[in-house]
């Protein structure tokens, strides 16, 4: 194995680049102690920090606080993964780092955007200069080379979304997001954007499409092989263990709400990010509503020509092909007041 031979040829960075790595790993399938740490019976995560001092190849320490950074933040751990982010910027400058360059830049704007709520006025200064610098870098990155970047910029973006409080692109970024992860292969990236756009449902009290997008969250994470992270949805919320969300007595057109498959939600999703006047959006959720008590019950007929002529709307645009006007929306950020300012 690698790491005997790193060993036997006493190569110490390299030995400890594959003990960094081995533990997120671990970490990801919930075989360390607990999900927010890399210890276990047999590695102290502080004492291996501890060794690695200036004397060590910079690449190597900057990899392993990179590493932790995503750990950290995938696990909910958002005020370690913050200091995580520092350590690893001191030495980004003198690290021969590249591909690692992209989750520097995702998870620490993801982790900021985590906090900022909470954080203080001076903090949140700071914060959203950080936020349009690491979303800039995102955007020039997936402008070259879409498949491997769009997903990460749409995801990013969609978090600044829902800290100004627009939330229909906020629900459009978390589905572009989504699909462009799907699209391009990043089923771990897919199964991210699904949890975050949950959490913002379910702060709204929107649970049919929390719920849903926390389904495919975690059948995202079970595919990728972290089990812990599938173990934490479990742990987190206990209604994932529910085959149907529990059943409504004043339920419409014969199918209570909790029962609405996912396709219904993601329609109806749709139809909220797309429609922002309320008539139009009325009878499009409406015409979602009663195609679903069709497919259900095959008594739809009466709809006549409204159901079956009903067109589903394509998948979000990659974000190296949106409009001039939309990418020049994206980027009005928050101010202290909430306001918008370019």
């Amino acid at each position: 194995m690698a790491l005997d031979f790193a060993r036997t040829a006493k190569f110490r960075d390299v030995e400890d680049l594959i003990v960094s790595q081995q533990r997120f790993i671990a970490s990801m399938q919930g075989r360390d102690a607990t999900f927010s740490t890399f210890s276990d019976e047999r590695f102290d995560e502080a004492a291996f920090e501890a060794q690695l001092t200036a004397a060590r190849m910079p690449t190597v320490i900057c990899l392993h606080w990179i590493r932790k950074l995503k750990a950290r933040y995938l696990s909910g751990d958002y005020a370690e993964a913050l200091p995580a982010s520092d350590n690893a910027k001191e030495l980004l400058r003198i690290s021969t780092v590249q591909l690692q360059m992209l989750d520097y830049f995702y998870y620490t704007a993801l982790t900021v955007a985590a906090l900022y709520e909470n954080a203080t006025a001076d903090e949140q200064t700071r914060w959203r200069e950080l936020l349009t610098a690491h979303r800039e870098q995102l955007r020039e990155w997936a402008e070259t080379y879409p498949p491997t970047f769009a997903d990460k910029y749409a995801l990013v973006s969609a978090e600044i979304a829902r800290l100004e409080g627009r939330d229909a692109d906020a629900l459009r970024l978390y589905e572009q997001a989504i699909h462009l992860a799907r699209e391009h292969g990043f089923v771990q990236n897919e199964g991210l954007a699904h949890e975050l756009a949950a959490q913002y449902c379910l702060a709204r009290s929107l649970e049919a499409a929390g719920y849903a997008y926390l389904r495919n969250a975690r059948n995202c994470y079970d595919r990728w092989g972290a089990l812990g992270k599938v173990k934490q949805l479990n742990e987190r919320y206990p209604r994932l263990h529910e085959g149907r969300l529990p059943s409504s007595t004043a339920a419409t057109i014969g199918t209570p709400v909790g029962q609405l498959d996912v396709e219904t939600v993601v329609k109806a999703s749709q139809a909220l990010s797309s429609e922002i006047v309320l008539d139009k959006l009325i009878e499009k959720l409406m015409r979602i509503a009663v195609e679903h008590a069709g497919a259900e019950g095959g008594s739809s007929s009466s709809c006549g020509a409204t159901s079956r002529g009903s067109r589903r709307r394509p998948p979000p645009a990659p974000a190296g092909s949106r409009s001039r006007s939309n990418r020049q929306s994206s980027h009005h950020f928050i101010s202290p007041n909430r306001r918008f300012i370019t």
